[in-house]
């Protein structure tokens, strides 16, 4: 099985794709209290070294709490230049987390 394998590894970056972005008005906005990216960062802890980075991007700024772990969140607002036939992002700024995790001793 895939988490077998992935079982024997402990990654130190990962980066995640969100994939279309959870905005309001899409159909897979969620205004749950957890969001897709406190459920991605929470399912791969089993696999991440014990000082973990994590990165990818957000429409909105999103804060992230992991059981077990210290977390130091910053975020970068960035300009992004959207092309006219991207359907799913109609923003002219985008988030990008810089997530460090350490275990909670």
């Amino acid at each position: 099985l895939a988490s077998d394998i992935l079982a024997s590894y402990n990654f130190d970056r990962v980066f995640f794709d969100d994939f279309p972005l959870s905005t309001p008005g899409s159909t897979n906005y969620q205004s749950t209290k957890k969001s897709r990216w406190e459920k991605f960062v929470n399912a791969t802890l089993p696999f991440l070294s014990r000082t973990a980075i994590i990165t990818g991007y957000m429409a909105r700024p999103i804060y992230i709490d992991a059981l077990g772990y210290d977390i130091n969140q910053n975020i970068t607002l960035c300009d992004v230049k959207v092309p006219s036939n991207c359907p799913y992002f109609p923003y002219e700024k985008a988030c990008v987390p810089r997530i460090m995790l350490t275990k909670a001793k």
